[in-house]
């Protein structure tokens, strides 16, 4: 059989990261201390502390990295797999907008290769999606 010279489109995928990799470092922001409600920002996901992780959610035996669903470059918010040991991650969602529930041990640090990094302190952490506006007024979140 003929080799194809056509790649497919995750090579190609691993190409373009392969070369913003390549291009400049991605930077990371720590956050030093935070009060519960106190929430930051990583494009498009929120992290909010929380008092406790809420009596309705429910562990996740085998958790993904990946905090928001989804294929594209804009989803690639992942905890650090260095920090998965003392993560647990739960599910506890409301509404389309909200993600996973975050109970970290220790700093925790979220990556992403557009946005930069984020440390955050000890603590637990609702991830909540940003919200597309929409005539209809529905929730619906923006997907990068």
């Amino acid at each position: 059989m003929e080799k194809t010279l056509m790649k497919t489109k995750v090579e190609q995928h691993a190409d373009r990261i392969k070369r913003l990799v390549g291009k400049e470092k991605v930077s990371t922001k720590t956050v030093e201390s935070m009060e519960v409600w106190d929430r930051v920002r990583q494009g498009d996901l929120y992290l909010r502390m929380l008092p406790a992780v809420p009596k309705t959610a429910v562990l996740v035996e085998k958790p993904l990295r990946q905090l928001a669903p989804g294929t594209s470059m804009g989803s690639r918010h992942c905890i650090k797999i260095e920090h998965m040991a003392h993560t647990r991650v739960y599910v506890d969602a409301r509404n389309p907008l909200c993600g996973p529930v975050l109970d970290a041990l220790r700093p925790m640090e979220i990556e992403h290769p557009e946005h930069g990094n984020i440390v955050l302190p000890a603590g637990t952490y609702r991830v909540t999606f940003q919200r597309q506006a929409n005539p209809a007024g529905n929730l619906k979140r923006v997907v990068d």
